[in-house]
């Protein structure tokens, strides 16, 4: 499981549901809850939190990234290390001091052709992120 720290900048309630805005080493990510400050107490600006992702759910593309896609969290990374496997491929990368894991199909790694040192864009999707506090 990934692990980043950070602390919620802006929160947007509908409902039941709230995206939310997470400062972390100076990158804003999204999270889209089903819970709001009112149901939450967690859930207030200016709040530490810890957020939780899988590795299976980070995506990864080549940097610099420039496509029009729906997904907010980019974060750019540097690849740390690689295992190779035959079915899939776990790679290791540097967000701004973070480590951040991504498990991926080695045919997809071996088609980036991706190395030591490269600079990728990590991505995750709102509604993929966890709140641990």
């Amino acid at each position: 499981m990934n692990h980043l720290s950070g602390h919620i900048t802006h929160i947007q309630s509908q409902t039941h549901l709230s995206l939310v805005q997470v400062l972390v080493a100076q990158h804003t990510l999204q999270v889209l809850l089903i819970d709001t400050p009112q149901t939450a107490d967690y859930l207030q600006t200016g709040q530490n939190i810890e957020l939780l992702f899988k590795e299976t759910e980070v995506l990864l593309a080549l940097a610099p990234f420039s496509g029009n896609i729906s997904v907010p969290n980019q974060l750019p990374c540097t690849v740390q290390s690689i295992t190779e496997d035959t079915l899939l491929s776990k790679v290791l990368l540097d967000f701004d001091g973070y480590q951040i894991v991504s498990i991926i199909t080695t045919p997809a790694l071996q088609q980036m052709q991706l190395a030591l040192g490269q600079q990728v864009v990590a991505m995750v999707k709102a509604n993929e992120i966890m709140f641990a506090s």
